[in-house]
C-alpha cells in the first residue's frame, strides 16, 4: 500500500503509525477489572486485530 502512495504522490509524507494493545492476551489477565466472556473476548480480539491491517 505504502508503494502504491509513493507512485502517487512522490513528494508526499507517509507516516505509519499504530496502537497500543486494548486487551491483554489470556482471558485469566482480566480478572474482575474486566468481566468479558471468554467468546466476546475472542471477538474483541478479531476486531482489534482486523483494525490493525490495511
Amino acid at each position: 500500500m505504502l508503494e502504491e502512495v509513493e507512485r502517487r504522490a512522490p513528494e508526499a509524507e507517509s507516516y505509519v503509525v499504530g496502537h497500543p494493545v486494548i486487551l491483554p492476551s489470556g482471558i485469566d489477565e482480566c480478572g474482575r477489572e474486566l468481566p468479558i466472556a471468554p467468546g466476546d473476548m475472542t471477538y474483541f480480539r478479531e476486531q482489534e486485530d482486523s483494525s490493525t491491517r490495511f
